[in-house]
């Protein structure tokens, strides 16, 4: 009987974090630098038609890929250009970064910097 009503509040307790958790929208990753030290630039798009929440945006960018006691930028577009393979092509760290920062490519609807002891800072 204990193990019955302890499965039911297991049940119970996880279905209240699956219902609580941010749901993230499709997300495309457009663009990717990584250096040979393995600071990281990543750029996605949300998929067609998605609005993409402060709360979905932070759920997805605190998860992608870093390096300890590196340096990771991520962005995220929705209607906007993004650099997709200039980005990659990109010959370093700095230049990655910069160019997300120029005209043509800072119409980003959000993005974190990652310093290298794994605090996360949003960008403006």
């Amino acid at each position: 009987m204990k193990a019955i009503i302890f499965a039911a509040i297991a049940t119970i307790g996880a279905g209240a974090l699956l219902v609580s958790a941010p749901t993230v929208p499709s997300m495309d990753q457009v663009g990717y630098f990584k250096s040979p030290d393995r600071n990281r630039v990543m750029a996605y798009r949300a998929g067609p038609g998605s609005e993409v929440t402060q709360d979905e945006a932070q759920s997805f960018l605190a998860n992608v890929m870093h390096t300890d006691g590196q340096l990771t930028y991520a962005v995220i577009y929705r209607d906007a250009d993004h650099p997709g393979h200039a980005l990659t092509s990109a010959p370093s760290y700095l230049t990655a970064v910069a160019m997300l920062e120029k005209p043509h490519y800072d119409g980003r609807e959000w993005g974190v910097e990652i310093s290298p002891s794994g605090k996360i800072s949003a960008l403006r």
